[in-house]
């Protein structure tokens, strides 16, 4: 398992150089990109940047959300806190902002080599987390403290294991996460 927190992230522009991300872990093969997650600050509305042939699930971390509007089909995503919303990297994305700055929490990812999974995990919580063959699962520490095997999470921290490593969790009341599961295709 491996514990991940602020220090440890990459800063970065969006590929739109729109703004900066913090890249929080990625996982790539000679081919590409398989899946990446990271944290964006939306201080202003408008495009999203494209990442042709990989899906993306946001999630608002903090804010009151966007709405998310494909510029072809003008059909419109709302994007509220705390809820995992999924759409096409392919997409051409413009967003507006609801209430002001959000930030939010991604996930993209190659869907030919894996399929992706966020929920929301909220306390109090003691359970082990159970992989299959091949899969890499991440927690991301909205707030709260999270007690992953040995290591504790504070908020922002991310812990990433996969299927070999057995982890128990506990959380106490009011502590709030995100898991995320990568699953790979055959």
């Amino acid at each position: 398992m491996q514990r991940l927190s602020v220090q440890d992230y990459t800063s970065m522009p969006w590929k739109n150089g729109g703004g900066v991300t913090r890249e929080i872990a990625k996982l790539s093969d000679n081919l590409g990109l398989i899946w990446r997650l990271s944290l964006a600050d939306v201080t202003q509305e408008g495009p999203f940047s494209t990442f042709p042939k990989l899906s993306r699930i946001l999630t608002i971390t903090q804010g009151a959300g966007m709405r998310l509007i494909d510029t072809y089909t003008n059909k419109v995503l709302l994007a509220s806190l705390h809820t995992p919303t999924a759409f096409s990297g392919d997409q051409p994305i413009t967003s507006e902002l609801i209430d002001g700055n959000i930030q939010d929490f991604n996930v993209i990812y190659d869907q030919t080599k894996t399929t992706a999974n966020v929920r929301i995990i909220d306390g109090p919580k003691h359970t082990y987390i159970e992989s299959s063959e091949g899969q890499i699962r991440a927690i991301y520490s909205l707030f709260g403290t999270f007690k992953i095997n040995q290591h504790t999470l504070i908020q922002y921290d991310t812990a990433v294991f996969n299927s070999t490593d057995r982890v128990q969790m506990t959380c106490e009341y009011g502590s709030k996460a995100l898991l995320v599961t990568f699953t790979p295709r055959p």
